[in-house]
């Protein structure tokens, strides 16, 4: 029954495009994963970047809505089933209308050397490739924002250029292919952008600040070298490294197609006088930011959706305005007054919590070589509250609980003399992981702290039982198989720790070895 509504709907469409003036018609789907693989540290803002491209070619890029596609948490079967229906959807409306069609695809996610990473998922770039090539489209323009995508490129069969577009493209026929990066390099978010650098630069160029010939009409080539100029200008001297777009093309003709159009008065919105700078809008209900546009005396409009925004005013001496404005369609934009704010409260400064919490949860032996402190063999586990990331993404700190005891006995005169210790210690851990491969992690710990021991003796009816505080060292090698994004095995892990102890009045030293197994749980 679904099926034949579905089919019946789309009749309607075709009747309404085949009366239509228009040539072409714009189809796209746009995928998100903030999840990569189990090494891998989620990302903040892959999801919300694919919703704000669809809403940009929803509203200003011609994309027909019956022909547009999100996927956000995407695994690989699901974007395999998107584009299967949207292929259907597209020949059923070819098959009924002689009409061009265009096709824009955006991925933001994670990438890597061998392809896309998706909820543990590895999706290659030879897979992917050959999986948008089903689409019927007269022009596939692919938009990848993840790390390490310019591999991609080096796939067969297209030219490939760096740097900013210098040819002009389109005849109805071909394929473009831009990458936020190049194959060895990092894509980087931005909390103050809610996004990906990239795709903030992208979508502010698709909005008009790429429109360097003032006609209302932003083309891919201008979009592109836009977000090009940006984005290198922005990660230079970044942390992460340098990160330059890169792009490929296979297409006929020698006409630039254009990405969206800024026209009709409905579209402009006028900021309010002598507020000249930088401004930068917060949809209030989406949560998406679009921006920057440079407002001067010769340029007082800019082009945003309609909706309700927060409106942050930089200018030129670095001072910060803050203001309201509504966006419709129906009647000019309503502002609230423009009120200085200082950097600290700039609402604009997002705040990323770039940690994971991790209880690790572990049983094992100690095998002491002498008795003072513990016995030959001691059994026990422990319990490891840490906080991964916390100076640089491979360092992790915090404490340990840990409680162990033991028995042994020995034969004096005939008699047997059981002797037993406990020791229950906390302290500190800071330790350093490395991901080998998707599902493996290496990491050692550093444990400083304090125990607690109880040392009995018994001979006979005579039981001597003594008590006293110990330090202790130590250095514990494991390794982790994580069976999920959140749950790892630790694989028996070795420990050597050195305790120091007051004896008869002198400091006293024991080492001791031991090994370990358990499981850890991340949030």
């Amino acid at each position: 029954m679904k099926a034949r509504i579905g089919i019946f709907t789309m009749i309607v469409i075709l009747v309404g495009l085949g009366s239509s003036k228009a040539q072409t018609v714009r189809s796209g789907m746009f995928i998100g994963s903030n999840q990569g693989n189990f090494d891998e540290d989620a990302l903040f803002y892959a999801n919300d970047d694919a919703r704000k491209m669809q809403v940009l070619f929803a509203e200003v890029g011609r994309l027909d809505e019956h022909l547009s596609i999100l996927i956000t948490n995407a695994r690989i079967n699901q974007i395999r089933r998107s584009l299967k229906d949207l292929r259907q959807r597209i020949q059923l409306l070819k098959k009924h209308n002689p009409i061009g069609v265009e096709c824009v695809v955006y991925y933001s996610g994670h990438g890597g050397f061998d392809g896309f990473h998706l909820n543990g998922e590895s999706y290659s770039y030879r897979e992917f490739y050959d999986d948008i090539h089903s689409l019927p489209c007269d022009l596939l323009i692919v938009v990848l924002d993840a790390c390490n995508s310019g591999n991609l490129l080096k796939l067969k069969g297209l030219s490939y250029g760096a740097g900013e577009f210098r040819v002009k493209i389109y005849d109805k026929q071909g394929e473009v292919f831009i990458t936020s990066s190049a194959d060895t390099e990092f894509s980087q978010e931005k909390d103050e952008y809610k996004g990906s650098i990239f795709t903030h630069h992208f979508a502010g160029g698709l909005l008009g600040a790429a429109d360097v010939n003032g006609d209302n009409l932003v083309s891919l080539s201008e979009a592109y070298n836009h977000a090009f100029q940006r984005t290198i200008r922005e990660t230079f001297g970044s942390a992460r490294g340098f990160q330059a777009p890169t792009y490929k093309y296979q297409v006929q003709g020698r006409q630039d197609p254009i990405l969206t159009e800024l026209v009709g008065k409905k579209r402009h919105v006028e900021v309010p006088k002598n507020r000249w700078g930088q401004v930068t809008f917060m949809d209030i209900d989406k949560n998406i930011i679009w921006g920057d546009f440079e407002i001067s005396a010769s340029r007082q409009q800019v082009v945003v959706p309609q909706g309700k925004y927060l409106v942050r005013l930089r200018t030129k001496d670095g001072k910060l305005y803050l203001s309201k404005c509504e966006v419709s369609s129906s009647k000019p934009a309503q502002w609230e007054e423009f009120k200085s704010i200082s950097q600290k409260k700039d609402p604009f400064k997002g705040k990323r919590i770039f940690h994971h919490w991790t209880i690790r949860l572990t049983g094992g032996v100690h095998l002491a070589p002498q008795q003072a402190l513990l016995q030959k063999t001691s059994i026990g586990g422990g319990m490891s509250i840490l906080l991964d990331n916390l100076f640089i993404p491979p360092v992790y700190a915090g404490i340990s609980l840990q409680v162990f005891s033991g028995d042994s006995s020995k034969s004096i005169l005939d008699t047997d003399v059981v002797y037993s210790s406990t020791l229950t210690s906390v302290g500190a851990v800071i330790g350093w992981a490395e991901p080998i491969g998707q599902s493996l992690e290496l990491s050692c710990d550093l444990r400083l702290g304090i125990g607690y021991v109880e040392l009995s003796r018994k001979f006979l009816s005579d039981s001597t039982n003594t008590y006293g505080w110990v330090f202790y060292s130590g250095v514990v090698a494991q390794n982790v198989i994580w069976l999920s994004r959140n749950i790892g095995w630790i694989l028996p892990a070795v420990h050597l720790n050195l305790f120091t102890h007051r004896q008869e009045g002198k400091v006293r030293g024991r080492l001791d070895a031991g090994g370990s197994i358990g499981f850890q749980l991340r949030f």
